[in-house]
């Protein structure tokens, strides 16, 4: 598919992650891509969030299950967080969500965090699937698209990467699968401190 422009995941990034220059490449003109004005801009403040577990608890309808927020992984409360990889996906991307636990299980000791976000109107297949899958990292049941349109996301996979500011370091309209390497390289430099909060970095 055509891209209008390409641009480096985050500027002060570009020595490190030079292969990620397409995770940031842009939908071509008229496309069924995300809303560009609803995105946040690179450098900005993730939006905040809170979705219940994608489960199969959850999914019977169990009221005492505790919301996931972003804030309990980046921002204020970071802890030894260093990067946080958010994955909208709908049952198509189960494949994406298994290439993302590749990457949790290679990172997470180092401070890699990843939160997919489902955007299934009915979510009980989804949830099974992911079960069998073995995923580990947290699934959020955005059925309504609440979140989703917080962040400008139109179609049915999107994602961001955030510093530990929560801070967009970078994001994408298309499957993780196709942007593997630039993904795994800047997870890998934010979990060896090789990249660190947005607001670290000099322009």
């Amino acid at each position: 598919m055509h891209r209008a422009h390409r641009t480096p995941i985050a500027a002060a990034a570009a020595a490190v992650l030079a292969s990620a220059a397409a995770l940031l490449a842009a939908p071509a003109p008229g496309s069924a891509g995300p809303d560009a004005l609803a995105i946040p801009g690179v450098g900005s403040v993730a939006p905040a969030f809170g979705l219940y577990p994608f489960q199969m608890e959850a999914v019977k309808g169990d009221s005492d299950r505790t919301a996931v927020e972003l804030d309990r992984f980046c921002g204020i409360r970071a802890g030894t967080t260093r990067g946080v990889l958010l994955a909208f996906v709908d049952s198509s991307g189960l494949a994406d969500l298994q290439a993302a636990a590749g990457w949790w299980r290679k990172w997470h000791k180092d401070g890699i965090e990843i939160l997919g976000i489902s955007l299934e109107s009915n979510p009980a297949p989804f949830a099974q699937a992911i079960e069998k899958a073995g995923i580990k990292f947290p699934v959020l049941d955005d059925r309504l698209r609440i979140v989703a349109k917080r962040y400008g996301v139109a179609g049915s996979r999107m994602s961001f990467l955030l510093g530990r500011d929560c801070r967009v370091l970078g994001f994408s309209d298309r499957p993780l699968k196709q942007d593997e390497a630039a993904l795994a390289d800047a997870l890998r430099a934010l979990a060896e401190g090789e990249l660190g909060a947005f607001s670290e970095n000099p322009e």
